[in-house]
């Protein structure tokens, strides 16, 4: 089963605790000790007394480990509550507590005890135990070496905390978020329920899921869809229609229906109904029955290779999830019996971009005077989607297609019909009508539409806000056909947004040729990373005490078709708005790596990472640990840098990577500092290694004050806190002369080197050229 990843609050928490245990086993071993000391005993009388109290009363398991046969030696009282045996049954030997480990973590266990016992002062480990009641309980284990005066390792310590409970809960948010997930992504019902088992499937442990729907009018179970994983051969049997009579009653789907409970069984007969369970041995079946609106619809079940009989808590978050599953997979059932899946949008009921078209076709047809199309896009909505979940994102998109349903319906009532109102793509929505009289009616319409969308959504009591973009043609003078007047709309909102949030835009022809340029080179970078059309360059960061290179930046490059080098200026605002965004820093990451790996005399290498890579989607850390992998680079070689406004996105999942990040090795340095929001906050909760002076302040040297202000006020913050300073877009003498005296530690710049090929740069530094200092 995947491991979940907790929060760093509660991580931080549970280290305390842990780590007060565990000096307290350490004492009590020093007290036993036939070499304990009368000044100590003398000091504190009661330290025996004082631990055994602790131990009683802490729900964590202390216990300490002998190195050479792994059997412990004590054990702590509350270890009976979790681990569901008498504490003198795991003292006994190494086999009654090892024996509880569950097969498939019992060599990361047996891993993480040799990297301890190798000498690694401290490692954490995730390991299930089945329990003597047969339920799984989740441990996380943190444990330490214990040594003598001369250093020798003479046992094993560890505290052992119950994780279950935490488990449980980020289980049950990790399957909605999947779902609502899936929901968004997923406009075919098969494709959505597959992927929907395969979540549950991925996040628990099983090994194959079913769906089987419910005709209440046939009375029969058909089987809808099935998931299993990619190592396993599962024959299905030819009949996929169950009828509910005597005959099928014990069958395990059918049973699982009719008593609308859970059911559980390891019978063989119930194994090897559907797969030929005895040639994948096949130990447990679980099914889990599905209901919407106090009616069933279906039944979910999930076989297993391994025993892992989840507990009352488990069953429960099923169960739930079975409810949220059931409402939108009724849904889209009634959508299938009804065609309505071919109009709308099965999430929020409006109209989807086929039906939207087809009413822009009909309004042609009726010989109407005047056809407005207009086109709002909530700002940002993919990184909403990335940073605060898919659930969150169709909470936004409910919400806010209620209110526009409201206002349009109350508007159209009172003043100029809207003819339709539809969602054309997640976060984008489009209307129509054929009754504004004027500009200014349009003008009206669409201000108080952005006043409706600025309103605040309510989210686990936050407060989202929101912004928005419009764009709008008018028909005929921005198209005669239906996709014309849409492609009007949309050119016209993509200009609108570079003019600021809720903001709006007419279609002139001068603005549909200007975004379709742009369009054009979103289309174009598609290619580039196919032909291989992009280069990094790199420029070197140079140390203002010795004057010799201690580092580079990696900038990318675009080598477009007509032969002309383009800076990222040019193009990554463009890919920005789309997902080739993550495509493009993904080859940069890659491609700075493997340099790296190629380089005679390596130096740190800074990598500018977005707002995208920080996502749980992309999984930067996981990303990292396959290139270093197979480059084989060091971590120390890499920093990454970062900006204000990417640490604001998402700030509990930022704070998640770059504390893991910082734990690999790699630095971490600060971009634009001083130009986004708090700047000094992100100093101490993220503590990067440096600190960027932006170039906008070192432009203002020597004949701006306020900048000389600045600068001496970032670099004394710097240096107090431990940090390095590096001054960017250093041009200068003046400005070198400047920062010297500042106290600067590192200039990036003109000054010393624009940014060049990697065969430069290497060239650079195996001839170890210097800084110039002036005079």
């Amino acid at each position: 089963m995947e491991r979940l990843i907790f929060t760093s609050t509660i991580n931080t928490i549970i280290s305390v605790i842990l780590t007060v245990g565990v000096i307290c086993i350490v004492i009590f071993y020093m007290m036993r000790s036939k070499k304990k000391s009368r000044t100590i005993q003398s000091k504190i009388p009661n330290i025996e007394q004082l631990f055994l109290e602790f131990t009683e009363n802490t729900q964590q398991v202390l216990w300490r480990m002998s190195v050479n046969t792994n059997r412990l030696t004590y054990i702590s009282p509350s270890a009976e509550k979790i681990f569901g045996r008498p504490v003198e049954l795991l003292n006994k030997d190494s086999d009654n507590w090892l024996s509880l480990v569950i097969p498939e973590d019992k060599p990361k266990l047996m891993a993480a005890i040799n990297q301890v016992k190798q000498g690694t002062p401290i490692i954490t480990v995730d390991i299930k135990i089945l329990r003597a009641d047969g339920f799984i309980a989740f441990l996380s284990n943190l444990l330490f070496s214990s040594k003598d005066e001369q250093g020798k390792l003479i046992a094993i310590l560890g505290v052992t905390s119950d994780m279950t409970a935490q488990y449980y809960i980020a289980l049950q948010e990790r399957l909605s978020s999947e779902l609502n997930k899936h929901l968004s992504q997923t406009y075919n019902m098969k494709l959505f329920a597959k992927k929907t088992l395969q979540s549950i499937c991925l996040a628990i442990g099983y090994d194959i899921a079913e769906l089987w729907i419910f005709d209440e009018k046939e009375s029969t179970l058909g089987y809808l869809v099935n998931w299993a994983r990619d190592d396993l051969k599962v024959k299905f049997y030819n009949k996929k229609t169950l009828a509910l009579s005597k005959k099928t009653e014990n069958i395990f789907q059918v049973m699982c229906l009719q008593n609308n409970i859970i059911q559980y069984s390891t019978q063989s007969s119930h194994l090897k109904q559907i797969y030929l369970g005895a040639s994948i041995n096949l130990k447990e079946v679980v099914g889990i029955p599905i209901v919407a609106s106090n009616s069933k619809i279906g039944v979910m079940c999930f076989y297993n290779r391994q025993i892992l009989n989840l507990d009352n808590d488990g069953y429960k978050i099923l169960s739930e999830f079975a409810i949220e599953f059931g409402e939108y997979l009724q849904n889209k059932l009634l959508i299938d019996q009804v065609k309505f899946y071919s109009d709308y949008d099965v999430l929020t009921g409006l109209y989807n971009q086929a039906s939207f078209l087809h009413k822009i076709s009909e309004l042609i047809k009726e010989n109407v005077k005047s056809i407005v199309v207009i086109k709002l896009r909530i700002n940002n909505f993919n990184l909403i989607n990335y940073a605060l979940g898919y659930d969150v994102g169709n909470k936004i998109l409910h919400d806010v297609s209620k209110k526009i349903t409201e206002f349009t319906s109350s508007y159209s009532t009172s003043l100029s019909n809207i003819d339709m109102v539809a969602l054309t793509e997640p976060g984008i929505y489009a209307f129509v009508s054929h009754e504004f009289n004027d500009q200014n009616s349009i003008i009206d319409f669409v201000n108080k539409l952005l006043e409706i969308v600025k309103k605040p959504i309510k989210k686990n009591k936050h407060e989202i806000f929101l912004t928005a973009s419009v764009g709008i043609s008018r028909y005929p003078q921005n198209g005669t056909i239906p996709s014309q007047l849409l492609r009007s709309a949309i050119l016209a909102l993509i200009d609108s947004s570079k003019e600021g949030s809720n903001q709006f835009k007419f279609a002139t022809e001068d603005t549909i040729k200007k975004t379709s340029t742009q369009i054009e080179i979103e289309n174009t970078m598609h290619k580039a990373l196919k032909n291989n059309e992009f280069e990094l360059y790199y420029q070197p960061k140079v140390s203002l005490k010795t004057g010799k290179i201690i580092g580079t930046e990696a900038l990318i490059r675009w080598h477009d078709p007509k032969g002309t080098i383009r800076l990222p200026g040019y193009f990554i605002p463009i890919c920005e708005e789309s997902d080739l965004i993550i495509e493009i820093n993904d080859w940069v990451l890659a491609t700075a790596i493997n340099d790296i790996a190629r380089s005679e005399n390596p130096i740190q290498t800074s990598i500018n990472l977005s707002a995208r890579q920080f996502t749980t989607s992309y999984n930067l850390l996981e990303r990292l640990k396959q290139l270093i992998a197979k480059s084989g680079v060091n971590y120390k070689y890499l920093e990454m840098e970062v900006t204000e406004t990417l640490l604001m996105t998402n700030r509990m999942q930022a704070t998640h990577v770059i504390l893991e990040l910082k734990k690999m090795g790699i630095s971490l340095s600060l971009d634009d500092f001083g130009t986004g929001y708090s700047s000094f906050a992100y100093l101490k909760d993220f503590a990067p290694d440096a600190i960027k002076i932006d170039k906008s302040f070192i432009d203002g040297v020597p004949g701006d004050n306020n900048s000389i202000k600045i600068i001496n006020a970032m670099i004394s913050v710097s240096h107090s806190l431990g940090l390095r300073s590096i001054a960017e877009g250093v041009e200068t003498a003046d400005q070198v002369k400047f920062l010297i005296s500042a106290g600067c530690d590192e200039i990036q710049g003109y000054y010393f080197s624009k940014p060049i090929t990697f065969s430069e740069i290497q060239a650079m530094i195996k001839s170890d050229v210097s800084l110039n200092f002036p005079e």
